[in-house]
């Protein structure tokens, strides 16, 4: 339900056109959109796996016959807007990916939206530019029109923003490839389910064996064991110039010591008992199955259900699937991801007694 066609996605369809773009003397109403929407959306949907398909395909390589290449684990896009060069913090490399992509719909507009120039913009028909600004406030027009600065516009999903990224569509799935390989799986079969009921956990060799940093010579240095999720945003943090990792070093994955288990064992507990303050955070956005277009946050899901369903229990409704976390808010306030096992000390090393 969530991963259907937005608005946009039908806007510029000839059948849509044909009943919005009419004189204003004409009344239009949602009766008018019954006979195509249905048609249009499920079009919509399966253009959009077949372009996904095509585009992933040969960056996974040889993928087995009978083997559907977006249900595999690795088969996930770049969780950034690409437009900016920075994080988009709506993305999380599990919801980048089909069908959970197609509901994406961050501030930034990573795969619905375009920088325009002011002639470009003028170039499009008045319908055109007033769907494509619908979403515009006087300040962008001020910065099209006063400041000539490329607005971003509005748009039906596209991948143009993987294609300017190839190299980085490469090196997820690749990273992807090397978790799922460390978990004792197979990279081409493993499915995106079959991963997410994998319970094993990994550590990163790289990170223990490093140099000692200076802080961590007073500090002590913790050794951490990641779940799948975890390791990805690990591994990702190597490529990130600070202090904690060596530039572009790659993270060395190995599995969990079996004593190591009790602690995330106890992680997760923690995590579950604590369920219910995750719930009221005002940075959870939720759904519900019972509604067609209902989405809420923190306490507004509660209010909802009672007044809406007569459900008196988040908790319950949580748990037979009435309500589920939209599938591409952050899962960091979801997820146990990340559990301390152990801590070392510097050593230093013995001076010769000769020196």
């Amino acid at each position: 339900m969530d991963c259907r066609p937005q608005p946009i996605d039908l806007a510029f369809t000839p059948e849509c056109r044909a009943i919005i773009d009419v004189p204003t003397s004409e009344t239009v109403t949602a009766a008018d959109f019954a006979s195509v929407i249905p048609m249009l959306a499920a079009k919509f949907v399966a253009d959009r796996r077949e372009e996904l398909t095509k585009f992933i395909r040969p960056i996974l390589e040889e993928v087995p016959a009978g083997v559907d290449p977006l249900d595999l684990a690795i088969a996930c896009f770049p969780p950034l807007d690409v437009y900016a060069g920075v994080r988009c913090h709506d993305c999380n490399v599990a919801s980048m990916r089909y069908p959970a992509i197609l509901a994406h719909d961050c501030h930034d507009g990573c795969f619905r939206s375009r920088r325009v120039t002011k002639e470009r913009f003028e170039a499009d028909d008045y319908y055109t530019r007033t769907v494509k600004s619908l979403r515009w406030s006087d300040a962008n027009f001020k910065r099209l029109y006063l400041e000539n600065y490329p607005e971003r516009t509005h748009v039906p999903f596209h991948t143009a923003a993987l294609e300017e990224r190839i190299l980085l569509v490469k090196a997820v799935v690749e990273r992807m490839r090397k978790i799922v390989s460390a978990l004792g799986l197979d990279p081409m079969k493993t499915t995106f389910e079959e991963l997410e009921a994998c319970e094993t956990w990994l550590r990163c060799d790289a990170c223990e064996t490093r140099e000692w940093k200076q802080y961590e010579k007073t500090r002590g240095r913790k050794l951490h064991a990641f779940s799948w999720r975890g390791a990805y945003e690990h591994a990702k943090s190597h490529y990130a110039d600070s202090y904690l990792y060596d530039y572009r070093r790659e993270a060395v994955w190995r599995r969990a010591e079996e004593e190591d288990y009790s602690k995330v064992r106890a992680a997760l507990e923690e995590s579950s008992r604590e369920r219910l303050d995750w719930a009221r955070r005002p940075d959870l956005r939720w759904c519900c199955s019972l509604c067609p277009v209902y989405s809420g946050t923190g306490a507004g899901i509660a209010e909802h259900l009672v007044k809406s369903h007569s459900i008196e229990d988040p908790a319950q409704a949580e748990d037979d699937g009435t309500i589920y976390v939209h599938p591409c808010w952050n899962w960091q306030y979801r997820h146990v991801s990340k559990v301390c096992v152990a801590k070392l000390t510097f050593e230093p090393e013995a001076t010769p007694a000769n020196a």
